[in-house]
């Protein structure tokens, strides 16, 4: 009786939780909508503090552009961080374009392709489009045009016209034999998504 009684002090826990983040956050948006962006940043940073992925990148956002806070991509990266290490696709994306450009840490495609590729698994369709072009030039992964034409057609399924325009310039320059090949890849990503 004991452990069900804990465990239901836990599950209530656990919600408010969730409502104090939620009115933090709506709080923090209304803020950031007329401009008090001081006001915000402080909303988002409780947020954060307490392990929120959503409110961790957006405090990752505000210190990477000065809003409400000195600009420090050193420490925009350190927020991004937390969320990707939590799975939040968005952060992660976001923590690849600062290894790809080399802000707030050295440059590292690697790295950048790695981030990218943890947000495209999770469908998050900006990073699946930055993986195509870090096939198309080879940054952080082997050069691969069908690699490249895979990750456009699945970016190009979800919405991102960019994508589009891209693949098709691709297929342009392409041989049957490589279509075919980057159409079997884009399959296997297509399945490693789960659709």
């Amino acid at each position: 009786m004991k452990q069900v009684h804990i465990s239901c002090f836990v599950l209530i826990l656990l919600v408010l939780s969730a409502v104090c983040f939620a009115d933090n956050l709506d709080e923090a948006l209304k803020a950031a909508n007329v401009g008090d962006y001081a006001k915000a940043y402080q909303l988002m940073l409780l947020d954060a503090e307490q392990g929120n992925a959503i409110a961790q990148t957006n405090v990752g956002l505000m210190c990477n552009d000065g809003l409400g806070v000195p600009q420090d991509e050193k420490k925009a990266v350190w927020w991004y961080r937390l969320a990707a290490d939590q799975g939040y696709p968005r952060a992660q994306y976001y923590l690849g374009t600062m290894f790809e450009e080399g802000h707030g840490v050295p440059q590292d495609y690697k790295e950048a392709a790695k981030s990218y590729r943890l947000a495209a698994i999770q469908g998050y369709v900006k990073a699946q489009f930055k993986l195509g072009l870090m096939y198309l030039r080879g940054q952080g992964v082997m050069q691969s045009n069908e690699s490249a034409y895979a990750w456009w057609s699945v970016a190009a399924t979800n919405g991102h016209e960019e994508a589009l325009k891209y693949r098709a310039s691709a297929e342009e320059q392409m041989t049957p034999q490589q279509i075919a090949a980057a159409q079997q890849i884009a399959k296997q990503i297509w399945t490693e998504i789960g659709h």
